[in-house]
């Protein structure tokens, strides 16, 4: 489709999300260094170690919006830039098969490959909210809400714990008060999970994903009655560069 915004604006935020995305998962580690270099008199101002803690202690102290039912308006907008952001980095074409989605239904949005950052799983959100109206959630780890900055961004886009009651509580029609969680009715769920980022090398010349121990999203659909919709990203596994294997530590 026709760009909607700058390639400044798209590309400066994909590069903001990575990077805060990096610098918040390592925010322990780096605490801890400020601390001990401050405890072991090192050239380590004390005002660093003061503002990055009381930051992360105000980012906690303030409720997170309500992954469930994010913001539309700002949910459409930021999938928008971001999947701009994605296209200006590598060319991205996203073909829909289903022609519609009822809104009296659930759907799993089953994704494969995780890649090192599931970009392209995300991108796809862009087009999928302009075409049927529905808002995606995506199911994380619930360690994910307590990484400083990115929970917050994570929470606005739409998020959901992964564990098996909160999936069915977001999928099971039948216990809505109103038969219907439209239009966040359909949940993202990365099959291969953590072990996927590094299971196939950067750049190979295969597709190679984990599914045969990874079936449980199937009995949940079974047990919602909610319907399954496979996404494959192709050329994910080539995006960024990785010297590891399915044999490797990672």
């Amino acid at each position: 489709d026709k760009r909607l915004f700058s390639r400044w604006i798209s590309v400066s935020y994909i590069l903001c999300c990575d990077a805060l995305f990096l610098l918040a998962s390592l925010s322990p580690l780096i605490l801890l260094l400020l601390l001990v270099g401050v405890y072991l008199k090192w050239m380590i101002p004390r005002i660093i170690f003061a503002l990055l803690a009381t930051t992360i202690a105000i980012d906690f102290s303030i409720p997170l919006p309500d992954g469930s039912q994010p913001n539309q308006k700002l949910n459409k907008t930021l999938h928008r830039i971001g999947a701009e952001g994605m296209e200006a980095y590598c060319p991205l074409k996203t073909i829909c098969v289903p022609s519609k989605l009822s809104k009296d239904m659930s759907y799993i949005l089953a994704t494969w490959p995780h890649g090192l950052l599931g970009g392209g799983n995300h991108s796809f959100h862009a087009d999928f909210i302009g075409k049927f109206g529905v808002y995606p959630l995506y199911a994380g780890a619930s360690v994910m809400r307590y990484v400083p900055f990115v929970r917050r961004i994570i929470h606005t886009w739409g998020f959901v714990d992964v564990g098996k009651q909160s999936l069915m509580k977001r999928l099971n029609v039948k216990q809505q008060e109103n038969d219907s969680n439209y239009p966040y009715n359909a949940i993202c769920l990365m099959v291969g999970g953590i072990e996927e980022m590094f299971y196939t090398p950067g750049h190979s010349s295969y597709e190679q994903i984990v599914f045969h121990k990874r079936k449980g999203f199937i009995k949940l659909a079974l047990q919602c009655g909610c319907d399954i919709i496979p996404i494959y990203t192709f050329g994910a596994n080539e995006m960024w560069y990785r010297t590891c294997g399915p044999k490797s530590f990672l």
